[in-house]
């Protein structure tokens, strides 16, 4: 499905192309007058754009021997792509914002795990061209000031959530597991990283598991340390400070990663929304297979596991539906 929306100088020019499950094609072409009134415009012909980063199809509308060009990438992802597009409608050059969504590859079962990584974006903006490119000169691309902002976190995050990290309190004891599968977009590059550190600020043990950039992560759990050190065997107040910290400081911001937290007795989950969750039902996960160990997890805490049984079992149910998650486990036990 392929959809370019472009201004004229007297208005401007909606192309929409479908292909149905059939194989028959869907084509509507509208223009608009500049007072926005509907008008029929004559549709131009197909004309093929590069296929991006990640390879989606793309077609867009030019006049008969124009290539149309990509002039800015606005959105990348495994079945959708944005950008602003440089073509020619009846002799008239400009410069138009396009998109073209995959269907088949949204509904295919490879995609569903990165559902769970955070597609990097920049904010929505209008594109528009100049008085320039109305005279038939060079076209200029225009955009507007709220598209330049920096975006909240990175522009290019490689998905480094994908991982999972489960947290499990039963009988006394608190168990965090985490796998130790590295991927960077579809490429694994470790299999054996620990995502599960010990920390003993102020003599008291404290375990912690992370989803997200490694880098990032590191970086949270130094300044939760010295949150732990300042109020020493306080885990819930250190939390707290740490999640404010995280919310409103503009580098902590930027950072990607979740953390799950316990000192043996507490468990919490630690976000960058400013979020401090603790469990309902004793059982805490994160990462892109978080959804599957905390259900398998959860099904087996009214059995005679113990909370590292029920906990490695639910990592290898993980494992084995997750493309993001491995069997290599690290686990840390507190308590008890």
């Amino acid at each position: 499905m392929d959809l370019g929306r472009f201004p004229l100088k007297d208005g401007a020019a909606c192309f929409y192309d479908a292909q149905r499950r059939d194989g028959t094609e869907l084509a509507a072409a509208i223009g608009f007058a500049e007072d926005g009134t509907p008008r029929a415009i004559a549709m131009p012909p197909k004309a093929k754009l590069k296929r991006p980063g990640w390879m989606v199809r793309r077609e867009t509308r030019a006049d008969a021997g124009y290539a149309p060009r990509q002039v800015k990438a606005m959105l990348d992802a495994p079945f959708y792509n944005r950008a602003a597009v440089q073509t020619q409608i009846n002799g008239e050059e400009t410069v138009g914002v396009f998109e073209a969504l995959d269907l088949d590859r949204f509904r295919g079962p490879w995609l569903m795990p990165m559902l769970a990584v955070r597609v990097p974006r920049r904010r929505a903006g209008r594109v528009g061209c100049d008085a320039a490119t109305v005279a038939g000169q060079a076209p200029a691309l225009h955009i507007h000031r709220d598209l330049k902002r920096r975006p909240h976190g990175r522009q290019r995050f490689p998905g480094w959530h994908g991982t999972t990290i489960i947290g499990v309190r039963k009988g006394g004891q608190v168990v965090v597991a985490g796998d130790g599968q590295v991927s960077l977009g579809q490429t694994v590059i470790k299999g054996s990283a620990r995502k599960v550190r010990r920390l003993s600020p102020g003599g008291y043990d404290v375990v912690a598991g992370f989803a997200g950039s490694t880098a990032d992560a590191f970086t949270l759990l130094e300044r939760l340390e010295k949150k732990l050190e300042a109020t020493p065997g306080q885990l819930q107040r250190a939390s707290v400070e740490l999640a404010k910290d995280w919310r409103t400081d503009k580098y902590l911001q930027k950072l990607e990663a979740m953390l799950i937290v316990t000192d043996g007795r507490d468990l919490y989950i630690i976000t960058g929304a400013g979020d401090v969750l603790e469990p309902e039902h004793d059982v805490a996960a994160i990462g892109s297979g978080g959804n599957y160990a905390l259900a398998a997890a959860r099904a087996m805490m009214d059995t005679d596991k113990d909370a590292e049984t029920i906990a490695r079992d639910a990592m290898a149910i993980a494992a084995d539906i997750c493309v993001y998650t491995n069997g290599r486990l690290t686990v840390e036990r507190i308590g008890g």
